[in-house]
């Protein structure tokens, strides 16, 4: 059995994390990067313009593995190669703790295709219908059901700068977002939203389950906590190794520095802000079984299995120095 790596392409990966360069050069690699067709054919607003695959092929005749995907499989989060070395071929092999020929990406897959490379998936609903992510420069909702993209905000990222942005759901009716101090409540349906600002930059939001109707909490940077004389939060490198698809908010190649966030909690039925906890529910139900990426992937060619049991098959096993390929399919 062959383990996917997670690892940098080389040194210079670690030092543009230490030094918090933005993060199209964090996720990219160690080099500019080159667009992927099905990237290009994903508008900021619109359709799902990657279209699904006749006989239910999902990802490309390429390098992969799987990092995410929805219970029943209708979104899935590819990491993936692309032809960087232009070769006509998308093959990535690993060597000493090191990714050799194409650099992967996160790759986006709403049910089946060739996917779209992505930033980032910041976040998803309960019913795995509505995602929050960013590309192409902007924070965009995807409703996978409609296969429909709304851009809610363009994410310009500065020279030095990885943008506090946050993304969370909650129940089947609202969302909330962040940029900088202020968090976006929107209601799914309609679309209507309401802006308040917590009076500090808001760096993480997470549903609050364990609350009676929808709320979200706030992770908000606005105390000097450290008693340095500066209100600061700040990137920091989290994993001398991080994967070849990672992130910041994967909680593993960056971490939160500086000073401890207070936390508030947002009634999204309200767009209200609340400095105490909500009440918790009379009843609190088990979460729902979820699918399962499966990173040890031998002969049997088993790369995920849905909330069902139904196992994801690649097109053919890892070799010694190899990752599975593509493309992917559920097995019958």
């Amino acid at each position: 059995m062959q383990p996917v790596p997670t690892i940098p392409c080389t040194s210079t990966r670690i030092a543009a994390l230490a030094a918090g360069l933005a993060l199209a050069a964090v996720t990219a690699g160690c080099g500019p990067r080159r667009a992927q067709t099905p990237d290009e054919l994903a508008g900021a607003s619109g359709p799902w313009l990657d279209p699904p695959a006749a006989d239910g092929a999902i990802g490309a005749d390429a390098s992969v593995f799987v990092l995410d995907l929805a219970a029943d499989g209708g979104w899935l989060l590819l990491c993936q190669s692309v032809d960087t070395d232009h070769d006509d071929r998308r093959r990535t092999s690993w060597v000493m703790r090191e990714t050799v020929g194409d650099r992967l990406f996160p790759t986006l897959v709403l049910g089946s295709g060739q996917g779209a490379v992505v930033e980032g998936l910041l976040a998803t609903s309960a019913d795995d219908r509505w995602l929050a992510v960013w590309r192409t420069g902007g924070l965009h909702l995807i409703d996978v059901r409609a296969r429909q993209v709304t851009e809610l905000a363009p994410v310009l990222v500065e020279a030095r700068s990885v943008p506090p942005i946050a993304a969370a759901f909650a129940g089947d009716r609202w969302m909330a977002w962040a940029l900088g101090d202020r968090v976006t409540v929107r209601a799914l349906a309609g679309g209507d939203e309401r802006t308040l600002a917590l009076g500090g930059r808001v760096w993480a939001l997470a549903p609050e389950p364990s609350a009676t109707g929808d709320w979200v909490r706030a992770e908000v940077i606005r105390r000097d906590r450290d008693g340095d004389g500066r209100i600061e939060a700040r990137w920091s490198v989290g994993s001398s190794h991080p994967g070849p698809c990672s992130h910041p908010w994967d909680g593993d190649s960056l971490r939160r520095g500086g000073d401890e966030p207070d936390v508030v909690w947002i009634d999204l039925a309200t767009a209200t802000a609340h400095e105490q906890a909500p009440p918790p529910p009379a009843v609190v139900l088990p979460p729902p079984p979820r699918a399962r990426p499966i990173h040890q992937v031998g002969v049997d060619r088993v790369v995920a299995t849905d909330a069902r049991g139904r196992r994801l098959l690649a097109t053919s096993a890892p070799g010694p120095r190899e990752l599975p390929l593509g493309p992917l399919r559920w097995e019958r």
